[in-house]
């Protein structure tokens, strides 16, 4: 009768074993995998927060501010004259400082300053050089 125990027990482990073993793979399916966010989620999410996106398009039509769309190398005039043409320079300067270079057609003193971080400029002007 003590050998008997002893097997039961023993089955009675391996049978819990394989139920659990059976709920973990069931818990590994059932979870959504977790991706990291692309750099067009991570900077839309940015820009959304810091209000850009309310002046600013990304599909080429006209707001408050200039589009976005296709920003990366555009020749543009300021107010006041003169021309540059839009590099990595010009858009964290235009983000640091929006009143010291107004595009021309546009009205001085609407954009304010964004508080970012280095790390949160330097994401926003990779997107805005892939738009």
């Amino acid at each position: 009768m003590v050998g008997n125990s002893r097997v039961n027990k023993c089955l009675m482990g391996v049978v819990f074993f394989f139920m659990l073993m059976a709920c973990k793979e069931s818990e590994t399916k059932n979870k959504v995998e977790e991706r990291p966010l692309t750099l067009e989620q991570k900077a839309s999410k940015l820009m959304g927060s810091y209000g850009c996106l309310g002046c600013h398009s990304a599909d080429g039509s006209r707001l408050v501010g200039p589009t976005f769309k296709n920003i990366w190398g555009r020749k543009t005039r300021l107010q006041g004259g003169g021309e540059l043409v839009v590099d990595e320079d010009y858009l964290k300067r235009s983000i640091l400082a929006p009143q010291s270079e107004i595009v021309e057609g546009y009205t001085v003193g609407v954009m304010p300053t964004v508080k970012a971080n280095i790390d949160e400029i330097q994401l926003m002007v990779d997107y805005l050089k892939t738009l």
